[in-house]
């Protein structure tokens, strides 16, 4: 399982062997020996902080989990005729309540009610306040929660930029030591990217709307409700979306 760097005769017959301590795969292959299995028998300073991980199954189980969350969504505004106000990963804020088969305190693959919001701002992917009905959630990723306040994202509502504290780090390894310290960085408003704004005459942030990429030239087109047509299945119960036409907004 090793690869032998030297071998000494001590006397008749013991001899003393040299070999690093890690595994070898090219010595266990040539050996049809499992490489895996012996290593978690075998365990060294290497495969010790080995993680055992698959890269196929985890990019698989976050397609299905984006089919899954957009299922989701399609149905609150389809079927429920509900209003998308923010959605992440796992998570959806809407303004109609769900039916008892999508929502469940434990059962695996259901929503869980996790807050009853009186009203909210949302900027972008993490970065939000919620006031519920009993108190304040406010998201603010890469920065401080407390030099964030209700004012900070009014002003990143209106388009404006805002100052927050991030806390940061610096290590000298000369003199073993690290420094902590606090850092102004500014949150601009227009960092969200990934839809188009929508804002009314005053400024204010009011929805947003796809971006459409088109594959051919990779240009941005103009997004047109038109675009996309409701097809129904056979069994009149669901509906999928068909790009029916495009427009490039481009020369």
């Amino acid at each position: 399982m090793h690869r032998i760097m030297g071998y000494k005769e001590i006397a008749r017959g013991p001899i003393m062997v040299s070999y690093p301590e890690n595994l070898d795969y090219e010595i266990i292959k040539q050996h049809d020996g499992d490489f895996g299995k012996l290593s978690i028998e075998n365990p060294d300073i290497y495969t010790n902080n080995l993680t055992v991980a698959s890269v196929d199954i985890s990019a698989a189980i976050i397609a299905y989990s984006r089919i899954y969350i957009a299922r989701l969504k399609l149905d609150v505004m389809n079927n429920l005729g509900g209003k998308l106000y923010y959605s992440d990963t796992d998570s959806i804020v809407t303004d109609v309540k769900l039916p008892d088969n999508m929502v469940h305190s434990t059962e695996l693959g259901k929503l869980k009610l996790e807050h009853k919001v009186r009203n909210g701002i949302f900027i972008s992917g993490k970065l939000y306040v919620l006031y519920t009905e009993d108190k304040v959630k406010l998201r603010s990723k890469g920065v401080n929660q407390n030099s964030f306040d209700y004012n900070s994202f009014l002003l990143l509502l209106t388009n404006n930029d805002v100052v927050g504290i991030k806390t940061q780090s610096k290590k000298d390894w000369f003199i073993g030591h690290v420094k902590i310290f606090d850092k102004e960085i500014t949150i601009h408003s227009d960092n969200y990217t990934k839809r188009l704004k929508i804002t009314d005459l005053k400024g204010y942030l009011l929805d947003t709307k796809p971006k459409v990429i088109n594959n051919l030239n990779k240009k941005l087109i103009l997004y047109n409700p038109n675009m996309f047509s409701l097809t129904r299945y056979k069994d009149n119960t669901k509906f999928i979306k068909e790009i029916r036409y495009i427009i490039d907004i481009h020369p």
